[in-house]
Order: C-alpha cells, then structure tokens, then sequence
C-alpha cells in the first residue's frame, strides 16, 4: 500500500506529504473561447496536487486539466485548479481524483519518501 495523507508526519499545514516527481505534463485549459494545451514540467506530486514549472501564465483560481504520466504508460487525466504561483513555478491542485486515480498516485510514490516541508523550523 502506498502513502496517504495519514502518514504525514511533522507539518500539519500540508494537506498530504509531497514526493519528488519529476516528469513532463501537458496543461489544456480554456480562455474565453480558446482551448489551450501548454507543457510544463511537474517537480513534486501529492494526493491533492503538484508543483510545476510552466513557461506560460497561469492565473490563480483558473480551472485546468492535466494529463500526467504517474508509472510506464499509465497517463491520468485530472481536473485541477491553479492554486498559487511564483514567477513560472505553480501549485495545481486536484479537484476531482477519483479512487482509481489516487490508488495510481500512490503506487507510483510507494518506495518514495516524502519531501522535508519548507515550513518547519530549523534546529
């Protein structure tokens, strides 16, 4: 069984651990009547979302799709919305995994550890 949101352990203003996840993602998304697909390229990944590098602008609240490869040829198509950003560094989050989908996720980060969060203190 691979991880979940309850195995987080020391910051608790994570929704679910992140993991180091490193692959190339498309994003489609509209814009009045315009349907766009832009690269980008994902850095982490968790249950409810990624971080990602992506050269156009997103805007912040903006609904989106991405199609993620998570393990071989096993792409998922997920629904998510642009949650923060940063210069061309963006937060996307889920807003509709399905079962299936978070059971991919979770097998592909099995033997992963998560990431040290950014906001815990320092000894």
């Amino acid at each position: 069984m691979g991880p979940t949101s309850s195995s987080l352990q020391g910051d608790s203003s994570r929704i679910s651990p992140r993991y180091s996840f490193e692959t190339r993602i498309r994003i489609r998304l509209l814009r009045g009547s315009k349907d766009l697909v832009v690269g980008g390229w994902a850095r982490d990944i968790s249950e409810s979302g990624i971080g990602a590098f992506v050269a156009e602008e997103l805007i912040p609240g903006e609904e989106v799709e991405l199609e993620l490869p998570v393990m071989g040829d096993i792409k998922l198509t997920v629904r998510a919305s642009v949650s923060r950003n940063l210069g061309t560094q963006y937060g996307l989050m889920f807003t509709a995994l399905s079962s299936e989908q978070r059971q991919h996720i979770q097998a592909a980060l099995a033997e992963k550890p998560p990431l040290p969060s950014p906001f815990l203190p320092k000894d």
